[in-house]
């Protein structure tokens, strides 16, 4: 069994502020630190440091995506299906206020050149019983979550950020969905249900296992085929 994480690569640009820029202000930062992330890196460090021999598969820009490779190389992740392209890699602006307060303008970049044929080329080496390991911060989502499950695969799904393209997805092809309570309310435009009545919905969404976060009320595993178990999670 293979784990392919096809997931984002993003350069995060924090500066450390008095305050948010306000309309029509300049203001300078106190400090400046770049640090790699993305939900797809973070997930498939956090893999690798657990001593899972995961395939990372996406796109960086030519000029600015070494140190995210690195990143990923340096804890064992395999990279020799990452493209690089004449393209700024995804990144994200992050001021940090003085509370420790922050705001985020994020940009796609490479993360959104994922093209058809890229996805055809890398799955190719994939089949049944392997694992395809998604967040919503890739392009051509849908196609992949297609393609993973007419090979076969196992497809895990963080649905984060919860936009247009997470409807365009037939959610059904997805083995396990891994959500917190806001987003599970939002795949179900379900605002203002409850706890119990949001994981009985979930349970009826087919051919799927759910993992929610509910925070400190802590963590619900729900589905068809499964019990539902709920327990706090002790640091």
């Amino acid at each position: 069994m293979k784990v392919l994480n096809f997931g984002s690569l993003n350069l995060d640009y924090v500066y450390d502020v008095d305050h948010f820029v306000r309309e029509g202000e300049t203001i300078s930062s106190a400090d400046m630190n770049v640090f790699c992330g993305g939900k797809g890196l973070n997930q498939s460090v956090a893999l690798a440091k657990a001593g899972v021999k995961v395939y990372h598969a996406g796109a960086v820009g030519s000029a600015d995506g070494a140190m995210l490779l690195e990143a990923l190389s340096n804890v064992g992740a395999d990279i020799s299906y990452i493209k690089r392209y004449d393209m700024s890699s995804g990144h994200a602006i992050i001021q940090k206020n003085r509370a420790g307060n922050n705001c985020i303008l994020l940009y796609g970049g490479a993360n959104q050149n994922i093209g058809i044929d890229f996805i055809k080329e890398v799955l190719k080496d994939f089949d049944k019983g392997d694992i395809l390991l998604l967040q919503n911060e890739v392009s051509n989502l849908s196609f992949i979550i297609d393609e993973g499950y007419k090979r076969g695969m196992s497809i895990v799904l963080n649905p984060s950020p919860i936009n247009e393209k997470i409807f365009e997805c037939d959610l059904e092809k997805v083995e396990y969905l891994i959500l917190n309570e806001i987003e599970a309310a939002d795949i179900l435009g379900a605002s203002d249900t409850g706890e119990d009545e949001l994981i009985e919905k979930l349970t009826k969404i087919p051919g799927n296992e759910d993992s929610v976060d509910f925070g400190r009320e802590g963590l619900c595993i729900c589905g068809q085929d499964s019990e539902d178990k709920t327990g706090n999670i002790q640091d």
